[in-house]
């Protein structure tokens, strides 16, 4: 009887310290993902107000969602930034296929705006000519990506990482965004 009791304490006692070790792994990846998630919200920069009321219709909504557009690439860029350094598998809950799934809604994202682009008015597709044409600068970043962005192509020779791939089309998207809030009429 007393040889089952200590038996019995023992298993107990490692199941403790197994559940205590998980529990204290828990806390030390939740308060590490507070602190990124804090470092990341104190290095964010404020979004100042768009000025496009000199603009059209179709042209403000286009400089809009560039704007949502280049706003939702921080997320990605951080988790492919994190993929890349090996980082993404230490944080809970990451799995492959929802990395996979984020950069498929990333690239059927950029399509829809390339699409909206596209089906601009010919005086407003004239005045992004003007501006450099950043749909078009756009259309080949994704167009160097085979068409859309995958996990496969996190590193490709001759090119910079994917992260950094995907902050040169947010900027690209901030310098129309830029661009167009600039009111070219000499009349107001």
């Amino acid at each position: 009887m007393y040889v089952l009791f200590s038996l019995l304490v023992v298993v107990f006692g490692v199941l403790f310290l197994l559940v205590a070790a998980f529990s204290a792994y828990g806390i030390y990846a939740m308060l590490r993902a507070n602190q990124r998630n804090q470092a990341y919200l104190r290095d964010a920069k404020v979004e100042e107000p768009l000025a496009l009321e000199h603009l059209s219709g179709p042209l403000r909504r286009l400089a809009e969602d560039a704007r949502m557009l280049r706003v939702s690439l921080e997320g990605p860029i951080r988790d492919v930034k994190a993929m890349r350094t090996g980082e993404f598998s230490q944080t809970a809950g990451a799995d492959l296929e929802s990395f996979d799934t984020m950069l498929m809604n990333l690239t059927r994202e950029v399509a829809e705006w390339l699409e909206e682009a596209a089906r601009l008015p010919e005086a407003d597709r004239a005045r992004l000519e003007d501006l450099g044409d950043a749909p078009v600068r756009v259309r080949e970043m994704l167009d160097r990506e085979g068409g859309s962005f995958e996990r496969r192509h996190l590193k490709r020779a001759g090119q910079p990482p994917l992260d950094d791939r995907l902050a040169a089309l947010g900027a690209e998207l901030n310098r129309l965004e830029l661009a167009l809030q600039a009111n070219r009429s000499v009349y107001r």
